[in-house]
């Protein structure tokens, strides 16, 4: 059975015109009432961008730091000017998006309308305006992208050449992915172009040439406007930042080499799509009424010519997944927006045109339809009201596919603590972030992220694979880390370095949200100058030092910070490696700092780049830059004399490479340590350790090693001092209280030659409970105190 779409009468049509319009605009509406409270953390970099032209502080994230930062500029100048009329740029941002929704539904309708197709325009735009993943996106640029970009196609197949042009550079300069809309159109024109020429008769080869001339024409003058159009503003962005093309392509192909993406790690293009499908269906099973449909649609699509504006939008879908897997792009929800326009018109294809193959009658033919695209619409209305449930209820764990599918439970942490740090943090104060948006948008401080988005030289660092490198060049004043993965694979939190050099200062709790809480740390000590090298070139002020370890690796040099330095104090150095072959395995690099008697006073254990820069995948000849910051412990014993140590081992077996002269380690430069201006303090809670002297840090089994301690408290406790062997058994102790100052230890004649660490204890006399050390932030961090290590002689 066929049947047809009647137009009737001029005044029909325009009801029913405006009644597909008016449906649109009440769903958009609808809609984005519900989720005005949405927020993505990717799109406040870009309303920073507006926000600091708006206030006249230009066009630039950090001032005086010109990096292009926003991958969409347009939508960034839009909302600085509408900035102007409504300040709160998130709430500007979602409502231009919702009217961007529902305008690139419309444009769909009219698309649909004009190729008369009306039914599967308006089924198509209901779909699209209801598409959840589009709703995810709300305050980014993909709905304004969307909409510029169906327009453009309608002008396009309205035969308005040179409007598409024109709308197809605004689209572009709001997404770069505007390129392929385009490549796919002019494809489609040149294609069209020569199968029309290849049907003409020969006869008509004067009006074939005419043709062929104005067709050539309509090429070159919609070039000449779509580059008018692009030209002034990439102009502009090259004369402010050097290059059109955001700093940020460079960090996502960096962030893709280490496997960080919107999804899991080392997720691909390809299986973030799965991702969305698993998560879609596990909300409910009506997604999979959108199989037929699609399976219908596709058949549509080749037997009727009717659908040629599907087969483009179809077309353009294909394309945008076919270049993003090529290219290896990190995955992002909101990069698969551009494949729904596509999706949603050959789903309604498909149902319109089974309905009207039916052969069941009319009334039940489209009775079936509509329950058809009821249950579809239904579908995805279904997710869009778990995502308004979600912006105030319970948030899935990472772990389950459907959180990837909901707003972000981080949006209230981070604009809390962004919040915070514009009121707290001093204006010119560098706030370290792993994701910069939210953060970064509500603390207008100057920002530093560890994914590279807002300096090159950090992207740089990622493609090296290096994500400790921003942290320890630029050693922000205060950082915003999570809880869980505060930077990716290295826990900075047990860094000796990071607990020295910060303190949290603020925390941020949200049960909702799977990183929580979020703390704030302030950087207690002043900057540590870092002396690097990226080209392989030894620094002038370095030590040459030419050690082969193992025939596999070789240290080059060594760049020494200080050669004075007092306990609590923070030591930079910097190792210079160069692989000599491939390293058979991933070594692990020691670093000691050897006071006398060779007494590790200070030491890290890592894979260079703090596991960053593995051995194992050094190539032959590669030079390798490895900066450390040693922390001294505020307990260390002074005055010392220490000097570097540095090794590689392998982790598994605990084998350690030899020199060619047979040692296992290299020793180098000296380091004077001396005594703190600062008294020391170690806080049990009601008594404070404010220093301790030595009458020796060596001893043999049958010598005494007096110990004086120097006590504040408002009460007495009890104390035990001890000495613990390198395999944690206490070897010898003696007990007192806080009242006597001097305290003898005496190893055993059975005690095993070898270094000792020397630690205090502190009870409550009353309880005879342990009185925890206390940190910076009055926490307990540990039921002991470290002082020093003494070395026992044979």
């Amino acid at each position: 059975m066929h049947f047809s779409f009647h137009q009737g009468d001029e005044n029909s049509l325009m009801k029913r015109w405006f009644l597909g319009l008016g449906l649109l605009a009440i769903m958009a509406t609808v809609l984005g009432f519900l989720l005005h409270s949405l927020a993505v953390d990717d799109a406040f970099i870009t309303y920073r961008y507006a926000y600091n032209l708006a206030a006249g502080n230009g066009f630039i994230y950090n001032p005086g730091r010109p990096t292009l930062s926003t991958t969409a500029p347009l939508w960034a100048l839009i909302l600085s000017a509408g900035a102007l009329l409504r300040p709160d740029l998130p709430a500007l941002a979602n409502s231009l998006s919702a009217a961007a929704v529902g305008a690139a539904a419309f444009f769909l309708f009219l698309l649909g309308r004009r190729e008369e197709t009306p039914w599967a325009g308006l089924v198509s735009a209901m779909f699209l305006v209801t598409w959840p993943l589009l709703w995810l996106s709300l305050g980014l640029e993909t709905a304004i992208f969307l909409a510029l970009s169906l327009a453009a196609i309608l002008a396009y197949r309205s035969n308005r050449f040179f409007l598409s042009a024109i709308l197809l550079g605004l689209a572009t300069l709001t997404r770069a992915d505007g390129l392929v809309l385009t490549a796919v159109l002019a494809a489609d024109y040149i294609l069209r172009l020569f199968l029309a020429d290849a049907k003409r008769p020969d006869a008509e080869h004067g009006s074939r040439q005419t043709k062929m001339t104005v067709s050539w024409r309509i090429i070159l003058g919609s070039a000449a406007l779509y580059a008018a159009v692009l030209l002034p503003l990439a102009g502009w962005l090259t004369w402010q930042f050097g290059s059109p093309l955001p700093a940020t392509l460079a960090a996502k192909r960096a962030q893709a080499e280490l496997g960080i993406t919107g999804f899991y790690a080392h997720t691909t293009y390809l299986q973030g799509l799965i991702i969305l499908l698993r998560a879609r269906l596990a909300q409910t099973f009506l997604y999979l009424l959108f199989l037929p449909a699609l399976a219908a649609g596709l058949a549509a699509l080749f037997k009727n010519r009717q659908y040629g504006w599907v087969r483009l939008l179809v077309a353009w879908g294909a394309a945008h997944l076919i270049g993003y897997t090529i290219l290896g792009v990190t995955p992002y929800y909101w990069y698969y927006t551009p494949l729904l326009p596509g999706v949603a018109a050959m789903a309604a294809a498909g149902v319109v045109w089974s309905v009207r193959r039916l052969n069941i009658g009319k009334v039940t033919a489209w009775g079936t339809g509509i329950v058809w695209v009821g249950l579809l619409l239904v579908a995805l209305l279904w997710s869009d009201g778990k995502m308004v449930q979600a912006l105030e209820g319970p948030a899935p764990p990472p772990e389950n596919p459907i959180s990837k599918v909901l707003p972000e439970a981080k949006v209230n942490v981070y604009e809390q603590a962004g919040r915070w740090l514009n009121e707290h943090a001093p204006a010119d104060a560098l706030v370290g972030v792993t994701e910069v948006g939210v953060l970064g948008y509500y603390s207008q401080r100057p920002m530093i992220d560890f994914l590279g988005l807002l300096e090159p030289d950090v992207a740089k660092a990622l493609a090296r694979g290096d994500l400790y490198w921003a942290l320890l060049h630029y050693q922000p004043d205060y950082l915003a880390l999570t809880a869980v993965s505060p930077l990716y694979a290295y826990d900075l939190r047990e860094d000796p370095w990071f607990q020295a050099a910060y303190t949290p200062v603020q925390a941020f709790d949200d049960p909702r949200f799977w990183g929580s809480p979020l703390t704030i740390y302030k950087r207690q000590m002043p900057r540590m100058p870092l002396v690097e090298s990226m080209s392989g070139e030894l620094p002038s002020d370095a030590l040459h030092l030419d050690a082969d370890f193992g025939g596999q690796i070789r240290m080059v040099g060594a760049v020494i910070g200080n050669d004075t330095a007092h306990p609590g104090d923070i030591l930079p150095l910097t190792l210079y490696w160069q692989a000599v072959v491939r390293p058979e395995r991933n070594y692990t690099v020691f670093v000691h700092l050897l006071g006398q008697q060779e007494r590790v006073i200070a030491q890290r254990d890592t894979a260079p780049g703090l596991g960053a820069s593995p051995t194992g995948s050094w190539q032959p000849g590669q030079a390798v830059a490895d900066p450390y910051l040693i922390a001294l412990p505020p307990a260390a014993y002074a005055p010392d004399e220490a000097v570097w140590e540095v090794g590689l081992y392998d982790a598994t077996s605990g084998q350690r490479l030899s020199l060619t002269d047979g040692r296992d380690s290299l020793q180098f430069g000296a380091v004077s340590i001396l005594p703190s201006e600062k008294p020391l303090r170690l806080d049990f809670g009601p008594i404070v350790l404010t220093g301790y002297e030595l009458d020796r840090l060596a001893l043999t089994p049958h010598e005494m090693l007096r110990v004086t301690l120097k006590w504040e408290g408002k009460a007495p406790a009890d104390v035990s001092i001890q000495l613990v062997n390198e395999q944690g058994v206490v070897t010898t102790h003696v007990e007192g209280t806080t009242n006597q100052s001097m305290f003898t230890l005496t190893l055993p004649d059975d005690a095993s030659p070898g270094v000792y660490n020397l630690e205090v204890l502190a009870t409550d006399p009353a309880t005879g409970a342990t009185l925890p050390l206390l940190g910076a932030d009055a926490q307990p961090q540990s039921n002991r105190a470290q002082l020093t290590k003494i070395r026992l002689l044979p």
